[in-house]
Formats: structure tokens, sequence, C-alpha cells
């Protein structure tokens, strides 16, 4: 079990953090990342919502990177979309793959 745990200014903010177990196998992979199973734990209740977490290729180009970008700030909700909760971008590689 490899827990990773991500979390950037805005979720350190509102004292949320997303976190996957790494060495689980993803729950599918397309043209732009792979996505795992994960959480969304709220530090101060320790609640938490189980999250679909994607990580995108490191070779996409810019404007893929910048619609993801724009999507995450959108903030729709929809019955028929899938919610974005946000757009964390680390620099370092943070799982296999």
């Amino acid at each position: 079990m490899a827990i990773i745990r991500l979390q950037s200014d805005i979720e350190r903010q509102k004292r949320l953090y997303y976190e996957f177990d790494s060495s689980d196998k993803p729950l599918g992979e397309g043209g732009m990342g792979k996505v795992y199973k994960g959480r969304c734990v709220d530090e101060r209740t320790g609640m938490y919502k189980e999250v679909a977490i994607k990580f995108m290729f490191s070779d996409l180009p810019e404007h893929a990177i910048e619609r993801a970008r724009r999507e995450a700030s959108i903030r729709l909700r929809n019955d028929n979309l899938v919610e974005m909760l946000g757009f964390i971008e680390t620099t370092e590689k943070k799982c296999d793959g």
C-alpha cells in the first residue's frame, strides 16, 4: 500500500486533501491520462467522499492542460456531468505509469 496525498494551496485553505493508493490498478486509461479511485478528505471532520483522481500524461500539449485548468475553474454542476473538484499541478512524479 502506497497512499499518496495531494493538496494545493486552495485545498489547504479549505482543509481538504485528496488521497489514493498508487499500488492500486487504475480504474481506466485514456488518451489524456490514467484515473484512480481516491478520496476527498475533510481534515476538520475526518469525513470523506469517494472521488476519481485523474493523472494527466506529462507529454500532453499545453492546450490540453489549459483546457483542463479552465474546466476546473468553471465549477459546473449537472446530473449529466462529472463534477471537477480541482486541478492540482505538480512537478514531482507521484506514481509509476
